[in-house]
């Protein structure tokens, strides 16, 4: 978290650039080939889950 409390992902920018209307988990800024999805500077805070990888959108 940076120091107004926003979550900040692993690639710098803030969680709502990984929330958008379109399928997919990835960086509304640094598209799906640099930060495929939100993730905790160190860790994925989210569990593992097999199924949202297979019916994640694929880029590319």
């Amino acid at each position: 978290m940076d120091d107004a409390g926003v979550r900040l992902c692993a690639c710098g920018h803030p969680e709502e650039m990984h929330e958008h209307y379109r399928p997919g988990t990835d960086c509304g800024a640094c598209g799906s080939r640099a930060c495929g999805s939100f993730r905790l500077d160190g860790f994925d805070d989210r569990p593992s889950n097999p199924l949202r990888r297979l019916l994640r959108r694929r880029h590319g």
